[in-house]
């Protein structure tokens, strides 16, 4: 009998680092070798009426929803969801902010509010006046195709991937006022799940090992 023998032990031991090794290459990511690209910033046309605000988008843009934004005068951005349409959305007076957005020094995103609760308000922030005040006082105004932060499943995949906090993958106010993720090749392990996992493919494969 194999009973309280070195040969059982040795078999018990065998057997359990066979079952270890095979939960981890189930759990181990497939890595596609590409890094990801970024969409570029949405150039878009506004136009100003008395009641409407129609916004001229490239046509690449039919069929989504994007934020319409404008800052206000203490630096938040005011977003409302918007479907493209023919080249063009259209913010209505009435059309009251999804979300108000708060940033730290460093361009990034330091809180957000949901103002939007089912078929309620907790803020009625009307779009097409922000949208004017902001053009007529000089403040941003503008497109942005990411739906960051309501849409957060870029961030969540590259968290899933690397451990703590320093993740490859940031989302940063641009220049022209739109959120957009920016990454760091150095820590990219190029698992490719930002731009599986993007739904409006802000983030697209590169189709390089490069990153270019």
């Amino acid at each position: 009998m194999l009973s309280n023998s070195p040969v059982k032990v040795s078999l018990i031991i065998l057997g359990l680092s066979a079952a270890a090794f095979l939960v981890q290459k189930s759990l181990m990511v497939e890595f596609p070798g590409n890094y990801p690209r970024f969409a570029a910033p949405v150039k878009a046309g506004f136009e100003f009426a008395d009641q409407q605000v129609r916004i001229h988008v490239p046509t690449e843009l039919n069929d989504l929803s994007v934020f319409v934004f404008a800052y206000d005068s203490q630096g938040h951005m005011q977003a409302v969801v918007k479907p493209a349409e023919n080249g063009a959305i259209e913010v209505n007076r009435g059309d009251y902010s999804d979300i108000d957005v708060r940033f730290d020094e460093g361009d990034q995103v330091a809180g957000f509010e949901m103002l939007k609760r089912m078929d309620s308000y907790t803020r009625e922030l009307d779009m097409f006046t922000a949208l004017k005040e902001a053009k007529a006082n000089g403040r941003r105004i503008g497109i942005q195709r990411c739906l960051y932060p309501v849409c957060t499943r870029c961030v969540e995949g590259c968290r899933s991937v690397i451990s703590g906090g320093d993740l490859a993958l940031e989302m940063r106010k641009g220049e022209d006022g739109a959120i957009r993720p920016v990454y760091s090749k150095g820590k990219c392990p190029r698992c490719g799940k930002c731009f599986v996992w993007c739904p409006v493919k802000v983030i697209t494969e590169s189709d390089s090992l490069s990153g270019k």
